[in-house]
């Protein structure tokens, strides 16, 4: 029996881990709307994936609250629903201000205008340096901040929105080698620690987005658990044993 297609919504979509996201997604034969606020990233992702018909993109900055609910607009107009909705739009260049902006009102009407009532639906918001206790990086004190501040944000609206269908996750994809880790500043002994725990946004997309198509319920997604972390130390070491002999 084949699965039925469903329409993802990915934010921060035209390159990283967002753009695997997209493919992955696009090799399943779902509808995938990507958007990203730079017109030239767009063009690029866009003639990259251009061979998938069921693809939908769009030049949005999250920031602005008349761009998300065009998003919104123009991803029901193309695909009818939203079935999934993954906010992974980050910088560590500001404070995140696409979530700080909106006041309760605000959240009240996108939420009920895009999932419930409407079969549900599914929102992740993708975590990052910051999201767990004891997770702060030097050099990333505002984006630590704000990356704190999502997951508190999604716990407390699975409270808030206990009593419907929609599920309120959080997604952990771990170190990825994207631009927002490898930066300027890299020293070599923050390299070594990129090198061993590090992963590819190809890698880590493939993993989660089988597990996203299955969530039914409000729910913490995580990639570099604890077992990936000691299997990493552990190959780390016996390759700089190997080495050695």
């Amino acid at each position: 029996m084949k699965a039925i297609s469903k329409t993802i919504v990915i934010t921060g979509s035209s390159k990283g881990f967002g753009k695997e996201l997209a493919k992955e997604f696009l090799n399943k034969g779902h509808n995938v709307v990507i958007c990203s606020k730079s017109s030239e990233n767009i063009d690029s992702v866009s003639l990259e994936l251009k061979k998938y018909d069921n693809i939908l993109p769009l030049v949005i900055d999250v920031q602005n609250y008349d761009d998300c609910k065009e998003l919104h607009y123009q991803s029901i107009k193309r695909f009818n629903s939203v079935d999934i909705l993954i906010n992974n739009a980050a910088t560590n260049l500001n404070t995140r201000q696409d979530f700080l902006l909106f006041n309760n009102t605000d959240i009240d009407t996108i939420v009920e205008t895009n999932m419930i009532g409407k079969n549900g639906g599914v929102i992740i918001n993708v975590e990052g340096s910051g999201s767990r206790p004891f997770d702060e990086t030097t050099g990333y004190s505002i984006y630590s901040s704000t990356k704190a501040a999502l997951t508190s944000f999604t716990n407390t609206l699975r409270k808030e929105y206990n009593n419907t269908n929609v599920h309120f996750c959080t997604l952990s994809p771990g170190m990825m080698h994207t631009d927002v880790l490898w930066t300027k500043n890299t020293t070599s002994e923050m390299e070594q620690i990129f090198n061993i725990f590090g992963e590819y946004p190809d890698i880590v997309a493939k993993v989660m987005v089988d597990e996203i198509l299955q969530i039914n319920e409000n729910k913490h997604l995580e990639y570099l658990t604890w077992s990936k972390i000691i299997s990493k130390m552990m190959t780390h070491v016996l390759f700089n044993q190997f080495k050695k002999d």
